[in-house]
């Protein structure tokens, strides 16, 4: 008898350590095995803006000075459009300011009126050379800022027309990531909240910060891998000052908020 009730007692007392065992594995792996439960993750895509590159004016394209892959600067000329027409505005406008300074002098001695008349002239001379100068200066298009030109739209010898696309460029200066975040986890965000971003392709994380979250939630773009996921209720949220990461536009990385 007694030594039953001891193999009872020593079988009790091991349930006992088995069930505390499986308690405390089931806590470290929430908390240390379960990096997605401690520490919610999702998948964003590296992007990049990008400008469309459209004549102001009207006219021949006479040089392309770039091509799709080349790397430019801020301000770089990009095309050039045929300003002899611009530029004998140009000229003449500029004549005709002369001509109405020598209008002013002349009326210095004369009435008022006759003063009032050629000072009105001389604006409307002054006026005249400045929207000249612009058509020329909008001959030649230039890079808004530093990227790469992704498309060429044009060739020498194509007429361009206000607000055709001759190129595209890609601002590759200022990436950010773009991903989408479950209801249950976007209400837990802030702006400028520091998150870590892992990049396949280096060994170490690096950092970013949030700098937009929507205001209204969307279901997930069709971007998704799978109907369940566009099925759900998320928020875009945006990240940005990645600092000099090797990332390029479309790249998939994952984020740790």
């Amino acid at each position: 008898m007694a030594e039953g009730s001891r193999k009872r007692h020593l079988i009790g007392v091991f349930v006992v350590v088995v069930v505390v065992l499986v308690a405390v594995s089931a806590w470290l792996y929430q908390v240390l095995g379960n990096p997605a439960a401690a520490e919610p993750a999702v998948v964003g895509t590296v992007e990049a803006n990008q400008y469309q590159i459209a004549a102001l004016i009207s006219g021949r394209v006479t040089e392309v000075l770039v091509a799709e892959g080349d790397q430019v600067d801020e301000k770089d000329p990009l095309v050039k459009l045929d300003a002899s027409a611009a530029s004998l505005a140009l000229q003449q406008a500029e004549q005709e300011v002369v001509a109405a300074e020598a209008n002013v002098d002349k009326a210095k001695n004369s009435s008022a009126a006759d003063r009032k008349v050629a000072q009105a002239r001389l604006k409307q001379a002054e006026a005249a050379v400045e929207l000249a100068q612009l058509q020329v200066d909008n001959a030649q298009l230039n890079a808004p800022t530093a990227g790469r030109v992704t498309a060429i739209l044009t060739n020498v010898g194509a007429n361009a027309a206000p607000g055709k696309t001759l190129l595209t460029l890609l601002d590759t200066g200022n990436l950010y990531l773009r991903a989408y975040v479950p209801e249950t986890e976007a209400g837990k965000l802030k702006v400028d909240q520091e998150v870590s971003v892992i990049v396949q392709s280096q060994s170490d994380p690096i950092t970013g910060k949030i700098s937009y979250i929507a205001a209204e939630p969307e279901f997930t773009p069709n971007t998704a891998q799978t109907a369940e996921q566009r099925a759900k209720l998320v928020y875009e949220v945006r990240i940005g000052q990645l600092g000099a990461a090797e990332l390029k536009p479309g790249m998939f990385v994952e984020i740790k908020f």
